[in-house]
């Protein structure tokens, strides 16, 4: 068997599941995983692996970037237990007591995790509710617009939806048709009605299925949008900046990810494919120069790298930027973790199982990574601040360890 095969085989009984940048606009990607041995020729690789939960350096700056600024560390992970496989976590305050709460995907048991937060950077007990599905992904939004936090939730064929009572809890589950081997979920505004919509990623059928909010908390009938095989992550964001929600849609295939520009009523056009690093598993949007212009981040599995297409305007995109990730990244992630308004990045390396926080150079290019340990079989991540202090924390799900793990962020000294 090769060793792309093996890691496809993994990657299917394993899990990756979803990642997010924010509550409505984000993404997420594939359960198959990074291929056993991609990259690295023999199945390993050279792990920073002395005092990984404190945050060990290792080269990764791309040609032009600068030395590791250290702004920001994490401090060594705190887990919390959850279900057997958790796939994907989102973020958002769901008793309005103005502090952070967790809800985890699971993909075995089928359900989902809450776990209110604290206010300190902790977690209380979980609560479970029922999905009926293996779930992969979850997101929060204000699906009814009663000002609560609502849950969607994918599984294989459909979309789950379970509407925020305010104090935590969530009402009872309605089950939406959405494709065929659903990986990723994103929500946004896609026909300026005022109402979230949901977009999901077809995996291994490849394409994207998009369902139109009714305001009410459901949806109506999918209409797909074709695409590669491969199609296991989708991000929305303004790329052309004519004030309507574009599309972006990895192929792990084809090695591109394409840009579908919206067309203001919930339907897109295809614009353009870019060229990404070998088999890209998930893709993420923000504005790595501070010019004004979305960019891309992609997770490109095969390589060991993560790349970054930066926005030229006009909905354009320049050629990729690579930096090496410890081990291959399943996720991605861009969010200004030490508020000085460039945005950093985090991946999520499944085989050594670490997060890479790559902060931001000023210029579009990043420093080398600081890695940072968390729990077995890593998976879509959340980033939030947890204890009030302005600095972005990291949360993990752990497929393989049945837990979350915790990093405190913290300006360095």
């Amino acid at each position: 068997m090769s060793a792309r095969a093996a890691w496809l085989l993994l990657w299917v009984a394993s899990g990756v599941g979803c990642g997010q940048t924010n509550n409505i606009i984000g993404s997420t990607t594939p359960r198959d995983g990074p291929p056993a041995g991609a990259g690295g020729g023999a199945g390993t690789f050279a792990a920073a692996a002395a005092g990984k939960d404190g945050g060990s350096m290792a080269g990764g700056a791309a040609a032009g970037g600068s030395p590791a600024s250290g702004r920001v560390t994490l401090a060594p992970k705190v887990d919390y237990a959850v279900n057997i496989d958790p796939r994907s976590v989102a973020l958002g305050d769901l008793n309005a007591d103005g502090k952070l709460d967790a809800v985890v995907g699971n993909w075995s048991p089928s359900s989902v995790s809450v776990l209110l937060g604290t206010g300190d950077g902790r977690f209380g007990s979980q609560l479970d509710y029922d999905i009926g599905g293996n779930v992969d992904c979850v997101a929060l939004g204000d699906l009814n617009a009663d000002g609560r936090l609502d849950l969607a939730a994918v599984s294989y064929s459909s979309s789950t939806v379970r509407l925020g009572a305010g104090d935590g809890t969530f009402l009872d589950a309605a089950d939406y048709p959405t494709g065929t081997d659903l990986y990723t979920l994103a929500l946004g505004d896609l026909n300026g009605d005022g109402k979230l919509d949901l977009a999901a990623a077809n995996g291994r059928v490849g394409g994207v299925s998009v369902l139109l909010g009714r305001g009410d908390g459901g949806f109506g009938e999918p209409h797909y949008l074709p695409g590669s095989s491969g199609g296991y992550s989708v991000a929305l964001g303004d790329v052309n900046d004519d004030g309507t929600l574009d599309l972006a849609l990895v192929s792990a295939d084809a090695d591109t990810v394409s840009v579908l520009l919206g067309a203001g009523d919930g339907s897109f056009v295809q614009d353009a494919a870019y060229e990404t690093g070998k088999h890209p598993v998930f893709v993420t949007f923000g504005d790595v120069d501070g010019d004004g212009q979305l960019d891309l981040a992609t997770a490109d599995s095969d390589v060991v790298e993560v790349g970054v297409l930066l926005g030229t305007g006009n909905g354009k995109f320049a050629p990729r930027t690579a930096y090496a990730t410890e081990s291959p990244p399943s996720h991605v992630l861009l969010a200004d973790l030490d508020g000085d308004a460039h945005v950093d990045l985090v991946s999520v390396n499944r085989f050594t199982q670490s997060v890479s926080v790559f902060m931001s150079a000023g210029n579009g290019m990043f420093a080398a990574r600081a890695d940072y340990g968390v729990g077995a079989g890593p998976a879509g991540p959340a980033v939030g601040d947890l204890n009030g202090d302005g600095i972005q924390d990291v949360v993990v799900p752990n497929s393989g360890s049945g837990t979350i793990s915790v990093l405190l962020g913290a300006r360095a000294q």
